[in-house]
């Protein structure tokens, strides 16, 4: 969850700004500069010894997925429960300083960037919350066993790479 340590965390508790052993952040640029300078700092270290590096972006949050509440609602009432996905644009504001910061160490060799929103907004307006009659996610933030297997094709050609 990148974002989280760029943009104050679940409900903007500053604790979860980024800090090194020697200064915290204090704000959304502050973080997002810290994460830059010192994954930047570790990615170039492993560039240097020849190393593949594989940078996972954060996955699209639910925002407004509450797990308890479709349970009940589904386990209580006749009625269909229809669930609808976050907009991608919600998702692509909330993830733009980390992705930035990500994005900038694409251009450092050996660097792979995945990105999960791929496979995960396909239609590209909404993120999927369910596919084919199951759910993708199992909270707002993590994915369910489903949500994990569709983001199947891109990591197969990593591990092939690797044989």
């Amino acid at each position: 969850r990148w974002s989280n340590y760029v943009m104050e965390g679940d409900n903007k508790v500053r604790s979860a700004f980024l800090a090194t052993t020697s200064e915290r952040a204090r704000t959304h640029d502050e973080s997002r500069e810290t994460l830059e300078r010192e994954l930047g700092s570790i990615v170039r270290t492993l560039a240097i010894e020849g190393r593949e590096v594989y940078i996972v972006k954060q996955t699209p949050e639910q925002f407004d997925f509450i797990t308890r509440d479709a349970f009940y609602r589904a386990a209580y009432t006749s009625d269909r429960i229809v669930l609808h996905g976050t907009q991608s644009t919600a998702n692509d504001t909330y993830q733009s300083l980390a992705n930035k910061s990500i994005d900038s160490l694409s251009a450092v060799s050996g660097v792979h960037i995945i990105d999960p929103k791929v496979m995960l907004c396909a239609n590209g307006a909404e993120c999927d919350l369910e596919r084919d009659g199951k759910l993708l996610y199992r909270d707002e933030n993590h994915l369910s066993i489903a949500g994990a297997m569709a983001l199947e094709p891109l990591f197969t050609p990593i591990f092939l790479h690797m044989q």
